[in-house]
């Protein structure tokens, strides 16, 4: 069997032995940036309604007849462990704006509401 050789629109021999090699590009130097403020918080209504499925656990165990019911709703320990939602879905990109809307979500009824600065800070070596 022969090799199959190729020519291009000119009628130049064409080679294709590296054309399966991905050229890799030079890797760019790692930057700082600033991303913006977003605000989170405990939304309304998230203290009731973990309350309630707490309520719910111990009435399904104790018609269950299960001897270990689930332990008393501690509230600390929910706001501690609760993973705060972002009051709004994209960051902020002044910092005053995100301040606005911290006073307007509290006044929603949000609580433990506070700004996050979200930003990548890439030190020299």
């Amino acid at each position: 069997m022969s090799a199959l050789n190729f020519v291009n629109v000119h009628g130049d021999p064409v080679s294709i032995a590296g054309a399966s090699k991905k050229l890799k590009r030079p890797a760019k130097d790692p930057v700082s940036f600033h991303n913006g403020w977003r605000v989170i918080g405990i939304p309304p209504g998230a203290e009731e309604e973990a309350r309630r499925a707490r309520e719910a656990a111990a009435r399904t165990a104790r018609s269950e007849g299960l001897a270990k019911l689930p332990p008393e709703f501690d509230l600390e320990h929910w706001r501690m462990t609760f993973k705060k939602k972002p009051v709004r879905s994209k960051p902020y990109e002044l910092e005053s704006a995100a301040r606005e809307c911290k006073s307007l979500a509290e006044k929603a009824g949000w609580t433990f509401v506070e700004i996050e600065e979200k930003k990548l800070e890439i030190r020299p070596q």
